[in-house]
């Protein structure tokens, strides 16, 4: 069945005040859709609203183009051939001659509203839309119903028409979808003019496929709008498809009550308020004006507007109740995305992605940043930070300037025309984290090493790209080599540092770890144990032995009775024998036990070895 394509839109009312009226007439209309159309539309070429006489009737020419997942197919007309489909990865599936495209609350804004089914499905269907002008090339078209679901922006913050994510995703993700190759080509490029209510007055001219309408557009009377902003206007309402609804779409007042049409943006801002660029306007369920859109408000409609060349052909007079070519069409490899890279030189990082796959290799770069590794995070402009510029898939950050964001986690969001892939998320900082350093201990123990040690120290960190390096602070103590080989050289203290260079593609900076040795002389290893006994049999000495070391300056012995050492017997002996004769035992006991250690003086110091493995002797 085709759709109607004209809509005559006429204001009732009862004779009361004949001056009175006749000013709201040319103020206020009422929209109704039939198949009258007004004598002065020409049938071949689609014209702008016509007037009747009295300014009572206004008639628009409808036009289809494009298409869109509209009406909801539910009941006996939900077959297992729909509900079983093969559905890609955007949710769409063709059966016949039919396309449709299959939802689950969790795609949605709205969960609640959506309802408990699993699934439901819509059927693509062609767009319908208002003529609002003719200029002899372009015909300039509203949709006439509320397509989808969508915030302003993305986030809480304040926002132009220029950077708002809703005129990224219409001339992106919804100009692909909803417009194949041919109506894309058909589609006038508009220069937007948005400097009345741009920030500061500048910057606010945009080059757009897709827009939505501005507050001056929609109380423009040359398009069928009164001029009467705030008074509620049946020609400014527009009706939710099945989709924007389920999609999140809120109908009537807010409270769910009233005329059930949607609540859709419109592209200025609201300068009544304190904040504007933090509101945007919208069009209330009643046709009128509102100031009070938060931008980030999930819950509003999107009313498309564009320009369609006359020539092209490419739109109907009439609805062939088709689903259309449309856009929509499947990418033979999937969207992906690699982990950004991180390259720092000096007081300069930049992060860098790698894009794959997708409808088409020529896409879109969108950099934010957020206080936490999940959750929303907000877009970065070149104008958020003197310090801060993106530049297509390359952000570049200077760190000298005071006004960088500190402790934030970046990540880039990839488009590539239909569907938006987010990078996986980076830790940035001016200073950035330390490593972890670690490394082989050898024969260290408690910061001690012994004379003549050698071993690598083999150390590694946690920076992808660090360069690790070494240096002592006495190379005639402890030396080490640029690979890390250390060598205890003499006794006294030195300090090895190990450094971890700036890690360039991480978020790890330069890290070094400090090691205080002291050199020691080696442990002594017992060799030779002899008991010496008088004529009676009784122990009279024990001779302890051990290797020679020549570098060494005395020995320290240590005898007790118990393996304990409690109430134990020192000894000392200058030089550098390798022996000591112990005497003087105790022969009443049973036991002996033997330790003995050396020691080296260096300067004012003396430093002493590990203690040799306790040696048990029976008496």
């Amino acid at each position: 069945m085709k759709r109607e394509n004209n809509h005559k839109i006429v204001k009732k009312y009862k004779k009361k005040n004949v001056c009175l009226i006749a000013v709201l007439f040319a103020l206020i209309c009422f929209a109704r859709t039939d198949r009258m159309r007004a004598e002065t539309v020409d049938a071949g070429v689609p014209q702008g609203p016509q007037y009747n006489d009295d300014a009572t009737q206004v008639i628009y020419t409808n036009i289809f183009f494009g298409s869109y997942p509209q009406s909801e197919i539910k009941g006996s007309a939900l077959t297992p051939e729909i509900t079983g489909a093969a559905y890609d990865s955007y949710g769409d599936a063709w059966v016949g001659d039919v396309k449709y495209r299959r939802v689950r609350a969790s795609d949605t804004n709205n969960e609640e509203q959506f309802g408990t089914e699993e699934y439901r499905y819509f059927k693509w269907e062609r767009i319908r839309w208002r003529v609002l002008s003719n200029d002899g090339k372009t015909l300039q078209i509203l949709s006439d119903t509320g397509l989808d679901c969508k915030s302003y922006h993305e986030m809480g913050a304040a926002v132009t028409w220029e950077d708002s994510s809703l005129r990224k995703w219409l001339n992106g993700a919804f100009y692909r979808t909803a417009f194949d190759n041919t109506e894309r080509a058909a589609i006038a490029r508009q220069s937007v003019d948005n400097s009345d209510y741009a920030a500061d007055g500048s910057g606010g001219g945009t080059q757009d496929d897709i827009f939505i309408p501005s507050m001056e557009e929609m109380s423009n009377r040359s398009y069928g709008f009164t001029t009467a902003v705030q008074n509620p206007s049946p020609c400014r309402q527009i009706p939710a498809s099945d989709y924007a609804y389920a999609m999140g779409a809120r109908l009537g007042d807010e409270d769910g009550m009233g005329d059930q049409c949607c609540w859709w943006w419109l592209r200025t801002p609201a300068s009544e308020e304190k904040d504007a660029f933090r509101y945007a306007a919208l069009i209330g369920s009643t046709g009128a004006f509102s100031l009070y859109g938060l931008v980030e408000n999930k819950y509003r409609a999107v009313v498309p507007m564009l320009h369609i060349k006359i020539d092209s052909r490419a739109w109907q007079r009439e609805d062939d109740a088709s689903s259309g070519t449309g856009g929509g069409e499947a990418a033979e490899k999937p969207l992906t995305v690699s982990a950004p890279n991180m390259q720092r030189s000096q007081n300069v990082a930049a992060f860098d992605v790698e894009a794959g796959g997708g409808l088409t290799d020529d896409y879109e770069y969108q950099w934010y940043y957020a206080p936490s590794d999940t959750g929303s995070g907000h877009p970065l402009s070149e104008s958020d930070y003197k310090s801060i510029v993106w530049q297509g898939k390359a952000l570049y950050i200077d760190l000298k300037a005071d006004d960088v964001p500190d402790g934030l986690y970046l990540y880039c969001a990839v488009s590539d025309g239909r569907t938006t892939v987010e990078s996986s998320r980076i830790w940035f900082s001016k200073k950035k984290k330390s490593q972890t350093i670690t490394y082989n201990k050898g024969t260290m123990e408690n910061d001690r090493l012994e004379y003549g040690a050698s071993f690598s120290l083999k150390a590694k960190s946690n920076g992808e790209a660090s360069v690790i390096s070494y240096k002592s602070s006495n190379s005639k103590i402890v030396s080490v080599s640029k690979t890390g080989k250390l060598k205890a050289k003499n006794y006294g203290k030195a300090t090895i540092t190990i450094t971890a260079s700036d890690s360039p593609t991480d978020e790890y900076g330069k890290t070094t770890k400090k090691i205080a040795l002291t050199v020691v002389p080696r442990q002594v290893q017992l060799q030779k144990i002899v008991r010496t006994r008088n004529s009676q049999g009784k122990l009279e000495s024990v001779y302890v032995e051990w290797k020679k070391d020549k570098t060494i300056d005395g020995c320290q012995y240590n005898i007790a009775y118990n393996q304990n050492y409690t109430n134990s017997t020192n000894g000392e002996k200058a030089g550098k024998d390798n022996f000591v004769r112990l005497k003087y035992l105790d022969v009443s006991k049973d036991k002996l036990y033997i330790r003995v250690r050396t020691y080296k003086k260096a300067g004012k110091k003396t430093y002493y070895g590990k203690w040799s493995k306790s040696y048990m002797l029976a008496i």
